[in-house]
C-alpha cells in the first residue's frame, strides 16, 4: 500500500536528515518512513529495465522499498548505462519527438503492476540507506563515547599531547582530562547534524560529519578523508612540513607549492596497502647538512616484508618524482641532494587488526617532532583507544564552517512539522 500524499518527498527528507541537528529524532523518523514492496514474494523476483521520456518529478517517491531491491533496482539501471555507453557510437540517431519537459530515462522496475524507478529515484534511496547507516554509527560512536570509563584509562600516548593540553600533567591527572575531552566531543556531536563541515584553520582540508562518524571511534578503519586530514593536522601543527595526498600514488606525482624546498623540513605521503591496510612514507629532508640529504623512512603497522615492494615503488613513483621536481624549480643550479639509505621502522606493532592508520598517523606525529620515542614503545589496546579520542577532538576543535540559509533553514523546519504529523515512530 502507498502512503499518504501528506508525507513529505523522499528529496525533502533527505536534505532535512542532513541538516537537522538532532540525530536521534532523525534517525526514529526514517526508522518509521513508509516502506513498501517489503514481502517475501517481492524479494525473490528479478528486475527488469526500460527506457521512457518521463518527467523526473514524478518519480520523486515518499516512500522506500526495502535495502536489498534498492541494490538490485541500483544494479540493473548500472548495467543497462555501461552498455548504452558502449553502443552510442553506433547508433546515434535520437528521437526529437517527445513530450515538452520530459527526458529519456533509464527506468528500473519489477514485474507486476509495481512502480517504476529513474535512476534520481534510486539514487535517493541509495542516500537514505547511506544516512541511515551514517546515523547508526553516530549512535554507535556517541555510546563508545558515554560508556568508556575514560578517567580510569591510564595510557598517554605522545599524540597530540601538546594539541589536547596533557603533555605538561602529571600521569595522575591525565585520565581526568582525557574524560573532559570525552565530554567535549559528546557536546559538539549532539550540537551538530551530518552536514556540519570542519575544516582546518588554514583552509587545506575539510571534514563533513557524516564522513567521521564510524571512521575514527571504537574499532573502525581510518578512511581515506580521515588518514589525509590527520595528516595535514600535524603537518600544520608542526610547521615546515608538507602532506602528500593518500591519492598521489594512483594519481601520479603531484604539483609542488611555490615555496622553496629548503625551508621545509619532511614530506608525508600515507600508503594505502591492498585496500584494507596503511602504511606511511616519511622523508627527512636536510638541506642544512653538508651536502644537503634526503632520508626515506618507511613504516606499516604490521610490520611484515609483505608490503616491502608496495611501499617502494610508492616512493619511487610519488615521493622521489615529486622531490627532484621541486628541487629543480626551486634550487635553480644546486646539485641534488645525496639520497641516503632508506630506513624501515619495525615498531611499534598495531594491537588489533583495524588500528593501522591510528598508529600511522602516531608515528607521524612523533617523527615530526624529532622524536623517536614511538618506534621503541608498545601499543596496547588503551593506547589506541586514547589515540582514536584524541584524533576525533582534533576534527571537531577545528572551525566549523557550516552555513544553513534561512531558505534551507525554513525548508528543514517545514518538513520536521509534516514528518511529526505523518510518521508514527
Amino acid at each position: 500500500m502507498l502512503p499518504s500524499n501528506s508525507v513529505p518527498a523522499l528529496s525533502r527528507v533527505l536534505e532535512w536528515a542532513r541538516h537537522t541537528v538532532d540525530s536521534y529524532h532523525v534517525s526514529e523518523i526514517l526508522a518509521s518512513y513508509p516502506v513498501i514492496m517489503n514481502d517475501d514474494f517481492m524479494n525473490a523476483r528479478m528486475t527488469e529495465s526500460c527506457s521512457e521520456y518521463v518527467s523526473a518529478d514524478a518519480y520523486d517517491y515518499n516512500f522506500v522499498v526495502p535495502r536489498n531491491l534498492v541494490i538490485k533496482l541500483n544494479t540493473v539501471t548500472e548495467n543497462e548505462r555501461q552498455k548504452r555507453q558502449a553502443s552510442k557510437y553506433f547508433n546515434t540517431k535520437e528521437d526529437a519527438r517527445h513530450p515538452e519537459g520530459t527526458t529519456k530515462e533509464i527506468m528500473a522496475f519489477f514485474p507486476g503492476g509495481t512502480p517504476h524507478f529513474t535512476s534520481g529515484a534510486i539514487y535517493r534511496m541509495v542516500e537514505f540507506y547511506s544516512i541511515v547507516k551514517h546515523l547508526h554509527a553516530w549512535k554507535a560512536d556517541m555510546m563508545w563515547l558515554q560508556t568508556t570509563k575514560w578517567g580510569e584509562i591510564s595510557a598517554h600516548p605522545e599524540l597530540f599531547d601538546d594539541e589536547t593540553c596533557t603533555a605538561p600533567l602529571i600521569p595522575h591527572f591525565v585520565p581526568t582530562r582525557h574524560q573532559q575531552i570525552a565530554d567535549e566531543i559528546i557536546k559538539i556531536l549532539q550540537s551538530v547534524c551530518l552536514s556540519s563541515t570542519f575544516r582546518l584553520s588554514r583552509g587545506e582540508c575539510t571534514v563533513v560529519v557524516e564522513k567521521m562518524v564510524g571512521m575514527v571511534a571504537r574499532d573502525r578503519m581510518l578512511s581515506d578523508t580521515i588518514i589525509d586530514l590527520c595528516v595535514r593536522c600535524i603537518c600544520q601543527s608542526v610547521g615546515n612540513s608538507y602532506a602528500l595526498d593518500s591519492y598521489s600514488v594512483m594519481m601520479g606525482c603531484p604539483s609542488h607549492p611555490d615555496t622553496e624546498i629548503k625551508y621545509y623540513n619532511y614530506v608525508v605521503l600515507p600508503v594505502h596497502l591492498s585496500n584494507i591496510h596503511w602504511g606511511v612514507i616519511i622523508v627527512d629532508i636536510s638541506y642544512r647538512m653538508d651536502p644537503p640529504t634526503i632520508t626515506p623512512y618507511f613504516y606499516e603497522p604490521l610490520c611484515s616484508a609483505n608490503y616491502t615492494e608496495t611501499m617502494e615503488y610508492a616512493y619511487d613513483t610519488a615521493v622521489a618524482e615529486f622531490l627532484k621536481n621541486w628541487h629543480n624549480a626551486s634550487m635553480l643550479g644546486e646539485s641534488y641532494p645525496t639520497t641516503e639509505k632508506s630506513v624501515w621502522l619495525t615498531s611499534p606493532k598495531q594491537p588489533d587488526g583495524t588500528s593501522c592508520g591510528v598508529l600511522i598517523i602516531a608515528q607521524i606525529y612523533t617523527m615530526l617532532k624529532n622524536s623517536l620515542l614511538f618506534t621503541k614503545s608498545f601499543v596496547s589496546e588503551d593506547d589506541a583507544a586514547i589515540m582514536r579520542l584524541r584524533i576525533m577532538w582534533m576534527f571537531l576543535s577545528q572551525p566549523e564552517i557550516t552555513t544553513r540559509g534561512n531558505k534551507v533553514a525554513r525548508v528543514v523546519e517545514s518538513t520536521d512539522i509534516e514528518l511529526l504529523a505523518t510518521i508514527k515512530t
